[in-house]
């Protein structure tokens, strides 16, 4: 097994910021302003269905946001549409970069995979397997490797949260009792960080190429 080191800090020019206080400054932004994305594309008078375009928008959403939410001092987010990863032909598709009007890290710190739900019927699993699979692609290393931390997003455009909820850990139960050279596990079934709630999910998955798990937050919106 490959073990990729996992940085504790964020490099800015000559600045090392921690990590983990970075990260959890993305959590804050998407917690607090991804449930009013659906109102920017409604005012954008968007229309479209298009995975793509919808992950374009969001990203002018995200950027939109972090223009005054600082991390410290004058450091903010931006946010990239089709991240490209070194000697890599898998692009996350949004990545967070930390930087200032001056500098700014060299790659991403925290990859964004986004999901239709429905996906296209010949890709009807697409949330989590095959080879365009949102969690396979982090748990095989081609998403998120060497981070710590990643993200999912769910673009819901019909049926109800709840319903997803349950047919994607239906799909992970499925792989489980599969021969698999993935080890899915229960581990890697999506668990709601509020009771009750349909919204925000987490998750830990084991990896093929890395020693240390990664875990996924999901946030799950309308559009």
């Amino acid at each position: 097994m490959i073990c990729r080191s996992i940085d504790r800090t964020i490099a800015v020019g000559s600045v090392r910021l921690d990590s983990s206080k970075i990260i959890f400054k993305v959590f804050d932004l998407l917690d607090k302003n991804i449930d009013g994305f659906p109102q920017f594309l409604s005012n954008s008078c968007f229309d479209e269905e298009n995975e793509k375009a919808i992950n374009q928008m969001l990203t002018t959403y995200l950027n939109n946001i972090t223009v005054d939410y600082f991390v410290v001092d004058t450091f903010r987010f931006c946010f990239i549409k089709d991240t490209s990863i070194k000697r890599s032909q898998f692009n996350p598709d949004i990545g967070v970069m930390l930087g200032n009007k001056f500098e700014a890290t060299t790659s991403a710190f925290f990859h964004i995979e986004c999901k239709r739900l429905p996906a296209r019927k010949r890709f009807e699993r697409e949330y989590v397997q095959g080879d365009l699979g949102g969690i396979q692609r982090f748990k095989e290393g081609n998403h998120g490797g060497g981070l710590k931390y990643s993200a999912m997003i769910g673009y819901v455009q019909s049926n109800t949260l709840e319903h997803w909820y349950l047919n994607v850990n239906s799909w992970i139960d499925e792989l489980i009792t599969s021969e698999n050279v993935l080890n899915w596990n229960a581990d890697d079934k999506l668990t709601p960080n509020i009771e009750g709630s349909f919204h925000r999910f987490s998750s830990l998955h084991q990896r093929t190429n890395d020693s240390e798990p990664i875990k996924l937050f999901h946030y799950w919106i309308y559009v």
